[in-house]
Order: C-alpha cells, then sequence, then structure tokens
C-alpha cells in the first residue's frame, strides 16, 4: 500500500487482506425446559473453527435483535414472555459484518402449576380418603373409650 501527501512525500508498506466471503453458520445445541428458577436455557455453536465470527445475535419473537457477544447460551426468564407459543431466533456475525442463516426454535410457555389436572384430581382423592379415614378411626377410638 502507497500513501502519498499533497507535498509528493510517500510511504510504501506491506498490508495483508483477508477476505472472508462466506457467512458463518450457527446450530442450536439444546433446547431446555423451564428450571425450578422459572428459566429456559438455550445453547448454540458457531461453526467450528470459524475465526471470522464476530459475535452473536438473539432475538425472541418479532422484538429487536440483540447483541450477546460471543455467549453460546442465553437463559429465557419466564417473567419475560407470555404463556402460549414463541419463536427463538439466533444468528452469527462475522467480522465483515456478514450474518449467517437465521436458525430458530419454537417455544411453548405455560404457565401455573407444574402439574396435569389428572394428577391434581388425583392427589386430591387421595387427600380427602385420607381424611375421611383418619375421622373414622378417631371417631372409633373415641367409641372404644367410653
Amino acid at each position: 500500500m502507497a500513501a502519498y501527501d499533497w507535498s509528493g512525500r510517500n510511504a510504501v508498506d506491506d498490508v495483508e487482506i483477508s477476505v472472508h466471503a462466506e457467512p458463518p453458520s450457527v446450530n442450536i445445541l439444546m433446547v431446555g425446559g423451564f428450571t425450578n428458577d422459572s428459566e429456559y436455557r438455550l445453547a448454540w455453536e458457531g461453526a467450528e473453527g470459524d475465526p471470522f465470527i464476530h459475535h452473536y445475535e438473539i432475538q425472541l419473537d418479532e422484538r429487536g435483535w440483540a447483541d450477546v457477544g460471543m455467549n453460546h447460551s442465553y437463559q429465557l426468564s419466564l417473567d419475560d414472555v407470555d404463556e402460549g407459543d414463541h419463536v427463538f431466533h439466533v444468528k452469527a456475525v462475522d467480522k465483515a459484518g456478514n450474518a449467517a442463516v437465521v436458525v430458530s426454535v419454537f417455544v411453548n410457555v405455560k404457565k401455573g402449576l407444574p402439574i396435569s389436572t389428572l394428577d391434581l384430581v388425583v392427589l386430591l382423592t387421595l387427600v380427602i380418603l385420607i381424611i375421611v379415614t383418619l375421622i373414622f378411626w378417631l371417631k372409633k377410638k373415641r367409641g372404644d373409650r367410653r
């Protein structure tokens, strides 16, 4: 590379330029369930050994893209989303600004008791049976003392 100033002086130096025409790639590795902390863990990776990846960006539904740096996972808080279906997107962006094809995963959020209606009915029935059995046992015990 050569540079010239207005007075005609110049300087020459060797410059190495690397061109990376391929956009980076990304894969979602893990879609976890909600934990006891009411968080949902998602993890991803870029193409193995791709030195050109500059950062990753994530998006939930149609919200704006968020730069998460070189992090390879994200904890989605249950408090940040409504109940129902959501789409989580992730993409890698290389040093030239080329973005990977967006990879998406669907997440269904259900809030409330972590127990099915049938399980709840069975549990309540057992509790009622135990209470009724105790009442009869106590009445019989009192009857035996008289």
